[in-house]
């Protein structure tokens, strides 16, 4: 397998550093630019099926995405954006990850998740699409939840690895499975964003 991540298109909400959740938010114009900047990029990939979380702003990506494409779309919970319940609620600023404590994976946030459920999502949607297929697909998810896919498969812990790297609005990252090794093709890719 191929996979291919993304993040959802800059929101007005994350140029000002808001936690939106599971809420709502409103696609940025530098958002609509950066999506069809990252459309272009995705034609050279022969990406064959598109999985998305289900919240507005992934599925306004997926939805382009597969239309410029001509590929189907499912849009899945499994990728929604990580629940912080009571940790971090939407509307407030995003704070650093060392503010954030998480004792440990099986720890539940007040209204929120664990990280081993996050776990749990991730696996069951890697295990839908066939970890030794020859598919090549694309997951259109959030920032934390992209890195969780590339802790997981690099068995990292997501926690620290959040604090070591970023994944951009509308960046790629690719992930190639073979014979049971993972290899990490590039990471938060996003020179092809830029004018």
């Amino acid at each position: 397998m191929e996979l291919f991540i993304t993040r959802h298109p800059l929101t007005e909400e994350n140029k000002r550093k808001v936690i939106q959740s599971h809420h709502d938010s409103n696609i940025s114009a530098e958002g609509k630019v950066e999506l069809r900047r990252l459309i272009k990029r995705l034609k050279r990939e022969k990406i064959s099926f598109i999985y998305s979380s289900d919240s507005p702003r992934c599925a306004y990506a997926s939805e382009r995405i597969s239309s410029a494409l001509k590929i189907p779309v499912e849009f899945t919970e499994l990728l929604r954006e990580y629940n912080r319940g009571d940790l971090v609620k939407a509307g407030e600023i995003v704070p650093e990850w060392g503010a954030i404590k998480i004792p440990n994976h099986h720890w539940v946030p007040n209204n929120g998740e664990s990280i081993a459920r996050l776990y749990e999502r991730i696996d069951k949607v890697i295990n839908t699409v066939g970890i030794d297929s020859k598919k090549r697909v694309l997951f259109v998810t959030h920032s934390f939840v992209a890195k969780a896919i590339v802790s997981k498969i690099l068995g990292l812990n997501v926690v620290e690895c959040a604090k070591s790297f970023s994944i951009s609005n509308c960046s790629l990252t690719k992930v190639s499975y073979k014979e049971g090794t993972a290899r990490i093709g590039y990471l938060n890719s996003y020179d092809f964003l830029k004018d």
